[in-house]
């Protein structure tokens, strides 16, 4: 019984080469059998081997032009459109490189342009703040000299005499601070020396500076907080400023002084 189904399992199989065998020998036989019975027509003996190999010879030929012409016709340019293609994509994609390359040398370019300004940037903020250190540090020089001194100090307003203390005193090392022009509460600068604030008020007077100044300057000591107080001017105090000085700790430095004191700056710079 098992048998009997291996048998007809493997007749469909069987059937088909059967098929396959018969078409390639109808393909194939056909036009040869056709091409003797034209060539017997013509003249050929029928059962000659000379007119069947004639047959086969003509049979050969016309498959070998009709396989020529589809190798042409086919083959041959669809294998060129893929070389074309893969060309085509090969060379998209060595301008996407290149692109990429331009692009990266482009950003370096510029990263490379922004290095350099701000280096360039900071080189003229470098040369800028050492002529403006040196040109102060010149104008200091100049009017610490006491003859320039005396000379410069007596045309200065009130302003022009703030600034200069304020760049002597930080040429001196402390910290300065100006205070507003307006409700200054007495104070013109704060000075920070060791940690200790100092407030400083400037008088440029020709005649003796009274207690009111004493008396604003302590007032803005309290006001900003400063541990000490100073009163500094080009001329001299009264009597009785000195004594309100005394008893409230502010340091006063008058004409003299401030003339000495500033001498000894420029030998010290």
């Amino acid at each position: 019984m098992s048998r009997r189904r291996a048998r007809g399992s493997g007749d469909p199989l069987s059937a088909l080469v059967i098929l396959i065998v018969a078409i390639i020998s109808v393909v194939i036989f056909t036009p040869i059998v056709l091409l003797k019975s034209a060539l017997v027509t013509l003249g050929l003996p029928e059962k000659s081997n000379v007119t069947i190999g004639i047959a086969i010879f003509i049979y050969l030929i016309v498959v070998g032009m009709l396989v020529w012409m589809w190798v042409r016709l086919v083959v041959i340019p669809k294998r060129k459109a893929e070389e074309e293609r893969k060309q085509h994509l090969q060379q998209r994609l060595a301008e996407q490189e290149e692109k990429r390359r331009r692009e990266a040398r482009r950003r370096e370019e510029q990263e490379e342009e922004r290095r350099r300004l701000a280096q360039q940037q900071e080189e003229e903020r470098r040369r800028k703040q050492e002529r403006e250190e040196q040109e102060r540090a010149e104008q200091i020089e100049a009017l610490l000299e006491r003859d320039a001194l005396r000379e410069s100090v007596h045309y200065m307003d009130g302003d022009e005499f703030e600034i200069f203390m304020a760049n002597v005193l930080a040429q001196k090392g402390y910290q300065v601070q100006t205070t507003p022009k307006s409700g200054d509460q007495g104070v013109d600068l704060l000075l920070t020396i060791d940690e200790r604030n100092v407030a400083v008020q400037l008088k440029r007077y020709t005649g003796a500076v009274g207690n009111a100044a004493v008396q604003a300057v302590v007032a803005g000591m309290f006001h900003y907080k400063a541990k000490e107080a100073w009163v500094i001017t080009t001329s001299t105090f009264t009597k009785s400023a000195k004594q309100l000085a005394m008893s409230n700790r502010v340091r006063l430095i008058d004409g003299k002084e401030l003339e000495d004191w500033l001498c000894d700056l420029r030998d010290e710079a």
